[in-house]
This record gives structure tokens, sequence and C-alpha cells, in this order.
């Protein structure tokens, strides 16, 4: 039950993301994953991009 009404919500969020955002979240992966690494794995936010852009590009990916 919960994970449908996950799925759910992320799906609407996925289709609220502009082309742009989406592009923009790709583009800066692996740079992302640079910075991963340098902080021996600790989180970090990218600029240009929201944490919330970044967590609902990163929850659709790892669902689907």
């Amino acid at each position: 039950m919960v994970y449908r009404q996950l799925k759910r919500v992320l799906i609407d969020c996925w289709a609220q993301l502009s082309w742009d955002t989406l592009n923009r979240a790709i583009d800066q992966l692996p740079k992302r994953l640079m910075m991963v690494i340098k902080a021996k794995g600790a989180h970090v936010v990218s600029p240009g991009l929201t944490l919330w852009e970044m967590t609902v590009v990163s929850l659709y990916v790892s669902v689907n």
C-alpha cells in the first residue's frame, strides 16, 4: 500500500519536472559523483539544482 502511494507521488512529481531540469540533473551526475567520492560518501548538494529536484530524480531512478 505504501509502495503504491510512493510510486503515485513520484510519478506525479516526475510529470511536473521540465526537460531542462532533467537535463541539468543528468549533466551534473558525474560532477556529483566526484563530489561524493571526495566527501568520502557524505551527502552533497549540487549548485544549480535544488535538493528537491535531485531527490525526485534520484527516487525515480531507484524505483524504476
